[in-house]
């Protein structure tokens, strides 16, 4: 079996398609440009086609011969011009499913996120059943759920969604790297006083449910929740990982989530005037001071997903790595009470 992947140098992608390839299974990759990624997944035996989302040609040779696609390339950065998002990850998103149609592709399976459910509330244990706003908040989650849409409308394949929570793992270039560095500049503050869970979710597992999502003969649903089945407290981990780091034991200075919202609505509208709307900012608001736990049972149950790495593991993994072995060990003594 042949799966056609984009995005496969990106973080999700790329552990799903190496995993895929560790199973035995084919892989064709989109390649923007060649770097040490790219050039790791083709000694592991992935052949590359050289394009990009708006180049249909490539996207038809990336997707003939291939029973599935799996498309994870997104615009994630949330500063991103209006243009580069809707680009990416909704005229990008057409294009995929126009080439898999074209080469008679069996199932395309879109990477999305549960941000398209972001509403302002606290969400805890939400499944596929909850119904996104009317509005999405922000861009990104705008064009993410737009591009939901499209593939589900698409009839000429088998769709299956999947949203995964919060995309952590080696590799990563935005979540925790970004976390990092306001601990270091000091330029972390808590957002409300709320009590906020979170799922969070190891790139590793994300590639273990995207495999079965694109290899099992029969899927009973097109729409499957994520993370590492975890209620993970945001605030309390974000401490732990403030004093692994930095040695700093205080807490976090708080500003009252109404305060940071009505300042994100204004740097929001500021950005609007010099470019485009996305509201990354008060996105980011959201992200903080709010709580969202995802219901995995469906896919537990019928993709038989099981969360193999657990999120105090997988952070001490990239602590290790990218960090330093003494304050992966801090984290570990901090957070799973014991020396490693």
């Amino acid at each position: 079996m042949v799966i056609g992947v984009t995005g496969a140098t990106g973080l999700i992608g790329g552990y799903f398609a190496r995993e895929a390839l560790r199973q035995g299974l084919g892989i064709r990759f989109l390649l923007r440009s060649p770097s040490p990624e790219s050039e790791r997944l083709q000694g592991q035996g992935a052949a590359a086609v050289f394009g990009d989302l708006a180049d249909a040609a490539s996207l038809r040779e990336l997707a003939t011969g291939c029973e599935t696609v799996v498309h994870s390339a997104a615009m994630t950065n949330l500063d991103a011009s209006v243009g580069v998002q809707r680009a990416t990850n909704l005229d990008g998103t057409s294009n995929v499913i126009e080439a898999c149609r074209s080469a008679s592709v069996k199932r395309v399976v879109h990477v999305s996120t549960p941000s398209v459910l972001v509403d302002g509330t606290h969400q805890l244990g939400i499944d596929e059943a909850h119904l996104p706003p009317d509005r999405p908040i922000g861009l990104y989650a705008e064009t993410k759920l737009a591009g939901e849409r499209l593939v589900l409308e698409a009839r000429d394949f088998e769709a299956v969604i999947i949203r995964p929570k919060a995309v952590f793992g080696l590799g990563d270039r935005t979540l925790l790297p970004e976390v990092l560095h306001r601990i270091r500049t000091k330029r972390l503050v808590r957002v409300g006083r709320d009590p906020v869970q979170v799922g969070l979710t190891h790139a590793s597992n994300v590639a273990q449910a995207l495999l079965a999502a694109a290899t099992q003969p029969k899927l009973a649903s097109s729409l499957y929740h994520i993370d590492n089945g975890e209620a993970i407290d945001l605030w309390a981990l974000l401490e732990v990982l403030k004093t692994a780091v930095s040695g700093d034991q205080k807490s976090f200075r708080s500003i009252p989530f109404q305060t940071c919202l009505a300042a994100a609505k204004i740097a929001d509208g500021v950005a609007a005037l010099r470019g485009g709307r996305t509201n990354g900012n008060q996105y980011r608001v959201m992200l903080l001071g709010r709580s969202q736990t995802l219901n995995i049972g469906a896919a537990q149950s019928e993709l038989g997903y099981q969360p193999q790495i657990s999120v105090a593991e997988g952070m001490i993994e990239i602590l290790h790595e990218t960090v330093s072995s003494d304050v992966a060990k801090a984290f570990a003594s901090m957070a799973l009470g014991r020396d490693r």
